[in-house]
């Protein structure tokens, strides 16, 4: 009777920890829509008021400071969240190591902004890496408060703090840069925006931390930090490498139309990410002792981001042509073929971005360094071969590529040890790409029969749009299955969308 009991338990023990993981994704994802209509407006608005190569500025000095950064919390916070059964213990150690590591990347940035300044041939390269290192150690100071909100799964109060960041970025860098601050404006704004966010996760969270650093007890953290290090600096060679070297190769300009393409193009997989960072790692990590229930609720979540998030990232990909001819005319006209390879990748980057925190919950944490690194050998060889034959736009078809393969080789090991296989992967995908693809094309083979005129760039992104908002949903309304039950389930949390579907699923 009692192993009947326990039987029972710990299915509903999956499903309610299911359940409430998916209700903080909506909530956390509704609060964050209005962050990121803020965010978008924000990046219009910036388009407008600054040029190309101040955007190539603003590129440079982030992925000169990125690699320092990698440094401004060592991963502590993860390591706190994934060790939270003794989130007392190891609070305050985890604070000094994170501060520690944060000021290091402070400095090492300091260092790096007069020679930046003297190799560019322009101080304002080297003004920016100051401002950009004291926001490196703003950021390791809100590692810890940010950690312990999401091990008490209080994700209602991380997704305001973020949108409160967002924000109050946004509604400073445009007047800013309308003054007349140019590139040293977004980085202004972002000060200022650490600095609130910041104050507000300090007095919510209220961790307990000490005057001893108890140097004794950051040996039993620092080799995950360690390794988290290590992946980050791989990352962040690939993530912001690409960048140093357009400048080398493609100068400041096609910098700055390349960066602007890819900050547009993140905007609904950045959506996503930012919610699924802070939800899926403490949420998985409740499940690090039953890895069979932990891969289940993995690849539920997993649908449900490719459902909604593969459908948004391929349609941004189709109106990015008609929308940025809209909003700029032909100012920015180079940077659409870059931002359709950019949101074709992003589709497979709103699901894979997932493994890392399945992983991280898996306490593999020095597996994580081992695939970076193999990504950024891949990555290096398929850019440069990309911006060597075609520019920025092959630089972007390399990126696209990277994604796609990260994600199913990146997932099939996340999923491995506890019995998941390369189906799995292919049932996560298949469906939300295949829905997509049959969902635009329709729309885009009309909207290529528009005739010239005032309207024209309107009527082809209504087309496309309105084609696959019919036909996407009916598509997997007929597929049915698991896919269905995850779309109901989701949908169920709307009212009226929820009644129109049909019933949330068991």
């Amino acid at each position: 009777m009692a192993a009947e009991s326990a039987e029972t338990a710990a299915p509903a023990r999956e499903r309610s920890l299911t359940e409430q993981t998916t209700h903080a994704f909506m909530w956390t994802t509704a609060a964050t829509i209005a962050s990121k209509l803020v965010a978008s407006l924000g990046q219009l608005a910036l388009a407008y008021i600054l040029s190309k190569e101040d955007f190539g500025w603003i590129a440079t000095a982030l992925a000169i400071a990125a690699f320092p950064g990698a440094l401004q919390s060592g991963g502590t916070g993860s390591v706190l969240i994934q060790r939270q059964a003794r989130q007392r213990i190891y609070t305050n150690p985890c604070f000094w190591a994170g501060l520690m590591l944060a000021g290091t990347a402070a400095g090492l940035t300091l260092i790096a902004a007069p020679i930046a300044a003297w190799v560019s041939g322009s101080t304002l390269l080297g003004w920016l890496l100051v401002a950009v290192a004291f926001n490196s150690l703003l950021s390791g100071l809100g590692a810890i408060p940010y950690a312990v909100l999401q091990i008490q799964m209080r994700f209602r109060e991380v997704a305001a703090l973020n949108a409160t960041n967002t924000i109050t970025q946004m509604c400073a860098a445009v007047p800013l840069a309308y003054l007349g601050m140019g590139p040293m404006s977004v980085i202004a704004a972002t000060t200022l925006g650490l600095v609130i966010a910041n104050t507000a996760a300090w007095s919510r969270a209220r961790p307990k931390i000490r005057s001893n650093p108890q140097l004794r007890r950051w040996r039993y953290i620092l080799s995950d930090s360690m390794s988290l290090l290590g992946t980050n600096l791989l990352w962040t060679s690939a993530g912001q490498g690409d960048r140093l070297a357009l400048g080398a190769m493609q100068g400041r300009a096609q910098t700055g139309v390349y960066f602007f393409a890819y900050n547009l193009s993140m905007q609904v997989s950045g959506l996503i990410m930012i919610n699924l960072s802070s939800i899926l790692l403490p949420a998985l990590g409740r499940f690090a002792g039953d890895p069979v229930r932990q891969l289940r609720a993995f690849l539920r979540a997993a649908r449900m981001l490719a459902l909604v998030g593969v459908p948004l990232t391929l349609s941004q990909a189709a109106l990015a042509d008609p929308v940025l001819r809209i909003l700029f005319g032909e100012k920015w006209v180079e940077a659409i073929p870059v931002m359709q390879w950019f949101s074709i990748g992003m589709a497979a980057f709103v699901v894979s971005g997932a493994v890392t925190s399945l992983i991280m919950a898996q306490g593999r944490f020095r597996l994580l360094p081992w695939m970076a690194g193999g990504y950024l050998v891949v990555f290096a060889c398929a850019f440069v071969a990309g911006v060597h034959f075609k520019g920025i736009v092959g630089g972007a078809a390399a990126v696209a590529l990277c994604y796609w393969l990260s994600a199913f080789v990146g997932m099939s090991i996340g999923i491995h040890p506890q019995g998941g296989r390369l189906r799995d992967v292919l049932g996560v995908y298949a469906l939300p790409v295949l829905g997509s693809v049959l969902g635009l094309v329709p729309g885009l083979m009309a909207a290529a029969y528009v005739p010239e005129g005032p309207m024209q760039h309107w009527i082809r992104a209504t087309m496309i749009a309105g084609g696959m908002a019919v036909i996407y949903p009916s598509i997997v309304l007929l597929a049915g299955g698991e896919s269905l039950a995850e779309l109901r389930s989701l949908a169920g949390r709307f009212g009226p969308l929820g009644r129109f579907i049909g019933p949330k699923a068991d």
